[in-house]
Formats: structure tokens, C-alpha cells, sequence
């Protein structure tokens, strides 16, 4: 039975296809993209995490997880192949989505509603 990734959901994934100021290691990433690409494709749009200090940007949204605060680097969106996921770590209620999709907005300059 194939695993049912959803948006909001946190994973543990390790992205090998980075370099320089990208994020790599095995880290949290949460899925930004929608359900029915997570039912189909064999990668997901995902950011990743960090629990290092970072410095603030209108584009970062804190969350505790893992017994941990972490950072979620909305300037970071990305692509994760789907088998390179490792276990599932948390659900974001809607609110926390919907300040997550602030920052995206800014990061990719949407304006609007």
C-alpha cells in the first residue's frame, strides 16, 4: 500500500540534490503541494525545516515540533522525490497553514487575497 502524503503534513526527508546555500541533510520538510499532485506524482513541494538560529526574514514562520522551536524557510520551497521521505513527524492545523501561505505569498510576490 502506497503511502498518502497531504499538504500540511511534516516528513523527515533527506534531499541529496543540493548544494551551496540550499538546504540539505535529513531534515522535517512540510508538503505545500496540493493533495491531488501528492496522490500522483512521485515528488512532492515541500519546505524544509531548521532548528539552527537563523536571522529573521518576513519570509520564516517558527513552529514547535519535535519537543523543538524550528523554522520553516518559506524562501526555501523545493522539490522532494517521494521515496526519499523517512517517517512522518507532525499535522499544521489550518491557522498555522494559513500564516505558512502568508509567507509563500510574500516569498513569491502574489499579491491579492
Amino acid at each position: 500500500m502506497k503511502k498518502q502524503f497531504r499538504r500540511g503534513e511534516i516528513y523527515w526527508a533527506n534531499n541529496t540534490y543540493s548544494n551551496g546555500h540550499i538546504q540539505s541533510s535529513l531534515r522535517p520538510y512540510l508538503i505545500v503541494s496540493n493533495n491531488y499532485n501528492n496522490e500522483y506524482s512521485g515528488t512532492l513541494t515541500a519546505i524544509p525545516l531548521t532548528t539552527a538560529d537563523k536571522k529573521f526574514l518576513p519570509t520564516h514562520f517558527n513552529i514547535f515540533v519535535n519537543n523543538k522551536w524550528n523554522t520553516v524557510l518559506c524562501e526555501h520551497i523545493t522539490s522532494i522525490d517521494k521515496t526519499e521521505t523517512q517517517g512522518f513527524v507532525a499535522q499544521l492545523d489550518d491557522q498555522q497553514m494559513k500564516q505558512v501561505e502568508e509567507k509563500i505569498k510574500i516569498q513569491l510576490d502574489l499579491k491579492g487575497e
